[in-house]
């Protein structure tokens, strides 16, 4: 059987200096960390990949322009988000095959691609390093486009 003493320590057992419950209390609970236990109430979550620290992209359409060697594309667009730059050239006639069409552009882009994979990869590490992004390759001609998945350096 209990005694008193027992009781009292039972009771008292998971409470605070003032006698309140300690933990989060239930779903409406409202304390230092916000209504649902989290961190909303002191700016949102600490720490992770934060937007702030990625260096601006604004440049990377003047710095491709410089740094891809002529004569691989005729034109090329850069796009960028917070994640990854998107370049995709069309090809130069001479490159694309002329007039071909079909199969053909298909495979003169796909020759492409392998011959200047090495070359692709360099670059894509540097603009990586430069602007803290992942970068994409597509390809194309006039009548024909193809994108490369994501590369990753291992």
């Amino acid at each position: 059987m209990m005694n008193t003493q027992d009781n009292e320590e039972e009771e008292t057992r998971g409470r605070g200096p003032r006698g309140e419950r300690r933990g989060r209390g239930g779903p409406h609970h409202e304390g230092p960390r916000g209504p649902r236990g989290g961190r909303e109430g002191r700016g949102g979550r600490r720490g992770g990949w934060q937007v702030a620290d990625l260096p601006a992209a604004d440049d990377a359409a003047q710095w491709f322009a410089g740094r891809l060697p002529d004569g691989w594309f005729d034109e090329v667009t850069v796009t960028s988000d917070r994640e990854e730059i998107l370049v995709v050239g069309t090809l130069t006639p001479e490159a694309a095959g002329g007039e071909l069409s079909g199969a053909a552009v298909e495979g003169r882009i796909s020759r492409f691609r392998a011959d200047t994979r090495d070359e692709r990869i360099e670059i894509a590490r540097e603009a990586e390093e430069r602007y803290q992004r992942k970068v994409s390759w597509g390809c194309g001609s006039a009548t024909s486009r193809r994108s490369s998945p994501t590369w990753r350096p291992r």
